[in-house]
This record gives C-alpha cells, structure tokens and sequence, in this order.
C-alpha cells in the first residue's frame, strides 16, 4: 500500500470515529426521555388533589401505576369536566434490569381502534358521580378483585357505549398523553390488546338489519382503457350480493379510447353510466359530476387504476360506513403482486399530510397494530374513499378550490370536524397502480401548484396546520418524512439548526453534477428546510455537505424574466455563481439506515435548518447541496426542484 492510500485508510478512520461519536450524541434513550417528559406541571393544583374520591382507577394486577400517575389523573379530570372516562399511555418495565422498554403511545379517542382491540390498556379512569348514575354497572362491580374476561369487556363496552362514544362528535372519552402504567410484561399489553370489543359493543347497540344498500362507483378516467377494463373486472368478481352501480366519469378521452370505453361498458354485469365531459384534469369536479348523478346510498370514489384483490370488500366497507360515527373509509392498498404498502392511512404531520407506512412491507405487525387492525385515521386517500351520501353533502362533496391534490384529505378533514371518525380498513386490500419510482422528479411548476394547494388545504384547516393529528400521538415520530412509525424519542436529539447563511461565490467547474449525490427536499418552507443528502455508493462518513440557496432572479435577471417558471433554469456547470451557503451538521435518520441497508454510513444524513430572522434576503431561491470528500478529490452537486420563497404571503397563481 503506498503513501497516499496509507493517509486516506487513516483519514477514513478518524472519520468513522467521529461518525460514531456524533451519532452517539444524538442518540436520546427512552428513560432520559421519560424523565423529562414526566415533568410536566400539573394544573388544578390542590383543589386537584382534594377530588381523590371522585375518580375511580380500574387496574391491571400486572403491573403498577407510573410515579405521579394519580394526580395527573385527577388533574386531567379537573381540567376536562366534560370527561367521564380517561386512559393514558404506557410501557413494561423489564423484569431483568428494571428499565422501562416499550413505550405505547396512543390516539385519542379511537371508536373503531377501540373495536378491533381494547387499546385503552391496563388502567382505565372513570369518573364515580358519573358512574354511580348509570343503571346495572356500579363502581363495587369494577372494583373486584378479578373479573372475567367476559365480564371485564360486557363492563368496558358498556362504559364507552353510555358514554356516547359511538355518536358523533364524542368529547367525553379522554387522552391523557403521557405513560400513566408500567405492565410486567410484553405479553400482559398483548393480552389486553386481544380483548376484542366488536361484539360486546354491537350487543349493547343493536345492529340493524335492513336491505343491502346500493353503493354508487364513481370512477374519474381519461384515455385509459385497458386500466379501466382491468380494475372494472376486479370489481365485478370481488362484488359478492352487494348492490352496485357504477359511474365512469370521463373528462375527455380520444375518440379512439372512447370507443373502447363504451365498447366495453356495454358488457358490464351491473348498471352503469358513463359520463363523458371534456375538461382539464379536476379530480373535485369530477368526483362531484358523479355524485351528482349516482343513486345509491353511499358513494364510492375509485381510481381507475385501483385493483380490488379480496372478496368481501364492499361489504366490510358499506358496514363501517354505515356507523353513525363514521366519515369515510378506506383500505389498505398494496403495490401491484406485493405486499409493499401503498396506502394505509393519512397521517397529518408538521410538513404536511404523509401516508404512513408507505413502501414497507406488509410482513409484520407495526406499532401495536398499525397495519393489522381496523383503526381510525384523521384521512384516507381519495384512490379508494367510501362515504354515505349525506355526509359528502354535509361536508360540501369534494373542495373544486383543490382541483388535483389534497381534495381527499380535505373532505376528511371537514368530516373530522364534524365529529365523525374516518377509519382504515386493514381487513380487506387492493392493488394500487400507482408507480413505486415516484420522488423528487416534480417540476418546479408542479411543485408550486402542489404546495399552493397545500397551502390552501391549511388556511381551510387551521387548527391543523402545525401537525395536529388526534390519531397519531405527539409522542411518535413527527419530523421529517418517516414512512415508519417509532417513539419520537428516537430522534428528540435533533435540534433544528438555525444560522445565518453566508454569501458567497461557488466555483461550480470544481463540482461534478452527478444524482450519485441522492438530495431529497421534503419540506421547504421559510421557518425550515428539511430533508437528506446521501453520496451513493461511498462512505457518508467522510462527507462534509453544504446547503446551497441560488437566486436565479438576482443571479440572471434578463433569462429569469423572459423565463421565471423555466424548469432547467439551473445553474450552468463550469461558471461561478453568487449563492447561500449553509454547513451542515447532519441529523440523525434511523429510517436511511433502515431503508439503504446497502449505503456506508448513512444515519446523519438528515438535514433541518431554519435561518436566522432577517439573514436572508427576500426572494425566489432554487435550492441545491454540494458534498466534498474529506479523504480524497471528490466535489458533488446536486439540485432539487423545491424553491424557497421568502418574504411571501401566500403563492401567487397564475
């Protein structure tokens, strides 16, 4: 080995030291966490505490309450008067060192959740004077020493049902959010989830029996003929005894394609209409046109290129959505011959609504049943969407201010706000043909329309704006675009980093272009930017890496006026340009590690920085990353096609 490669194999290693040392400092363990998390100020104080009578704790014998479990209790009774039950979040305490292991952060009140699987856990809070009220469950009845289970679910079941917790709009079912229990065991959480409580609760409200419904299929479609046939197909031999018809909403295929379309509707075993109306792709308008002329009951919004792949299906959806509580349903959809996730609910997060679990594979159980049991969810996409008629009319149908992204979650969101609970059904599945390869590779334009769209969902929603999501708890993973869910402690040694960039000229014929620099903008907005940068097939140790924020307007005004919205208007390769520069000091990314299993070194790659107030300029600003090897030549540069837009109010449409 010569020299120089001796002096490189030496700089890597002290790389790598350095590497494990900051990843080390990033790493927060669950009882660091818990310890400051647990210190929270109680509000109600001693008048608080002087209602120790007024609330009765039904308790698992295997395991204890957490340290100051009791008075937060009584103080989340005395701040919420309208509560009459409560149960909070928990972990085990491991019996070989003491620690506590396994954190169960849980939703808000869950209806459907709470169906599949008695997630409320091992301590359940009931308010006495409220309790003493109700007719055949007295408090001397919870309080013996061991209940059946039969008895211990007829007694649940009937606390929720009293409680209202299957009409709409329920606000005396309480989250308190923070770890109330320590169970002995794993198993001891997993025989509580077990209890399942669909019969006890069905018992005590009745199910009705009536005629089976008719459910309208509205399908949008243009120029896809044999996707439409395909899908069309898979719904004619999964249907079963259920009622359907089905309305193709087309908003101007060739003459060729519409030929082929009537042809083959012309064969259908159900009713159906076909809608043609030419018009520029409005997925709202087109949702709406057919709803305004289906019959049925419920309305079921259908991509074309959504493949039904079980039987029973309809009918698992039409009985949720019957629920009084119920807005819309969804289910799980796969990626085409797989069991890799497409869609299994809509979680709302800082940077916007994401689909958890997306891309994973479908092949174990995550986080306390995420992908296994029927739950609610605060939306589910628009490719597979059922909803009872009346309640899209209630709700306003599908927002024509939101023509292509983010309608569906809308018309969620308006539903939650309603007081019903949108819920995803992971007992049945589809095929979802959309394309795995989509990424980053949005135009600027497409990008703007999209985050204006975004930027409307939330002036409709603002209470939902920072990332308010009553099924998904705040102490689960929130930043960043993880598709995995995980406690948020895993990540709470990341700090957004704030500073000012600096200006200065970037000699662009010392970088190589090069999409081995794999950049990823997630979230691009003037509080943050956030997301990651990974050298392919290289140790990311020995990377230093560089946000770059590049002016066109200022840089080149006389091209940026002819063409403001020119998609290649990059920085050309061989010049120098004036830009912003910001070091970056790398986040940590669990999820890279998990997901480039076959990349060096990948885990800080993250990034998240918010400028200083003032630091940068007003203006339009295309964003960029260098990546330069600390062991060799190497000079990377890469560009997103997310802009920056500072000093705004709101996007400009044109």
């Amino acid at each position: 080995m010569g020299i120089r490669e001796r002096i490189k194999e030496e700089l890597t290693k002290r790389c790598e030291q350095q590497y494990e040392k900051d990843l080390a400092a990033k790493k927060v363990t669950y009882k660091e966490w818990l310890a400051g998390h647990g210190d929270a100020l109680f509000a109600g104080g001693q008048e608080a505490r002087q209602q120790s009578g007024s609330v009765l704790l039904l308790q698992a014998s295997d395991g204890v309450l957490a340290s100051g479990a009791e008075d937060r209790i009584r103080s989340y009774f005395h701040q919420h008067p309208e509560v009459m039950i409560a149960y909070g979040d928990e972990d085990v305490q491991d019996p070989a060192t003491d620690e506590f292991v396994a954190p169960w952060f849980k939703p808000d009140w869950s209806p459907d959740t709470f169906l599949s699987e008695m997630y409320w856990g091992n301590v359940v809070a009931i308010r006495r004077d409220w309790l003493e009220k109700l007719q055949d469950l007295k408090a001397k009845d919870l309080t013996a020493e061991a209940l059946s289970e039969d008895a211990l679910k007829e007694s649940l079941a009937k606390l929720a049902v009293e409680a209202g917790g299957f009409e709409p709009g329920c606000q005396t079912i309480g989250h308190i959010p923070y770890v109330l229990f320590h169970a002995d065991s794993a198993e001891q959480q997993t025989r509580c989830r077990a209890l399942c409580m669909k019969d006890a609760v069905e018992r005590l409200l009745g199910k009705e029996s009536k005629a089976t419904p008719m459910v309208s299929v509205i399908i949008p479609s243009k120029d896809h003929p044999e996707i439409l046939k395909q899908g069309l197909l898979a719904v004619y031999d999964t249907l079963g005894e259920d009622k359907c018809e089905i309305l193709v909403v087309d908003n101007g295929s060739s003459r060729e394609n519409r030929q082929q379309i009537e042809e083959f509707l012309k064969e259908a075993p159900v009713p159906i209409s076909y809608l043609y109306e030419p018009m520029e792709f409005h997925f709202s308008r087109m949702c709406n046109l057919g709803a305004q002329h289906a019959k049925g009951e419920f309305l079921l919004f259908l991509n074309d290129d959504v493949e039904m792949r079980c039987q029973g299906w309809m009918e698992r959806m039409v009985e949720k959505a019957s629920q009084p509580h119920a807005g819309a349903v969804g289910m799980k959809l796969y990626y085409p011959d797989s069991v890799r996730m497409q869609h299994d609910g809509i979680v709302n997060l800082p940077m916007g609504p994401v689909h958890k679990l997306q891309f994973l594979e479908d092949d174990q159980e995550y986080y306390y049943g995420f992908n296994t049991v029927d739950r609610n969810v605060l939306a589910v996409t628009g490719a597979c969407l059922m909803v009872r008629r009346e309640k899209y009319i209630q709700a306003g149908g599908m927002s024509e201010e939101l023509p292509v992204a983010f309608n569906d979650v809308d018309l969620c969101f308006r539903l939650w706000e309603l007081g019903y609970h949108n819920i995803i059904l992971n007992s049945v599945y589809g095929w979802h043909h959309e394309s795995l390869s989509r990424g980053d590779d949005e135009s600027p334009q497409k990008l703007k329309r999209l985050l204006g769209e975004k930027e409307k969902l939330y002036r409709k929603h603002p209470q939902l704006k920072e990332g308010r999501d009553p099924y998904y708890s705040e102490s689960l993973n929130r930043d960043g675009l993880d598709t995995g869910i995980r406690p948020a402690y895993v990540t709470a040694g990341n700090h957004i980093q704030i500073s000012a960039p600096v200006k200065k000229k970037l000699d662009l014929g010392k970088y190589r272009r090069d999409n081995c620099l794999l950049y990823r903008v997630e979230r691009c907005e003037e509080e943050c930017i956030q997301g990651y940068g990974v050298v392919l097939g290289d140790n990311n140790a020995c990377y230093d890496r560089t946000l770059v924020l590049w002016n066109p307007e200022e840089a080149c005004p006389e091209q940026y006026a002819l063409f403001p919205e020119q998609d290649a208007l990059f920085p050309e390769a061989g010049g120098k340009i004036t830009c912003y520069c910001i070091p970056l000091t790398g986040q940590y990314r669990p999820e890279l590690a998990e997901n480039m299993m076959d990349q060096s070194n990948v885990a800080l790659c993250g990034f998240w920085w918010k400028p200083e107030p003032g630091s940068l300029p007003e203006g339009r600003y295309r964003l960029g990353m260098t990546a330069r090897s600390k062991t060799g030549g190497t000079r990377l540069i890469n560009w997103s096609s997310h802009e920056l837009q500072t000093g705004w109010k709101g996007w400009n449409e044109k």
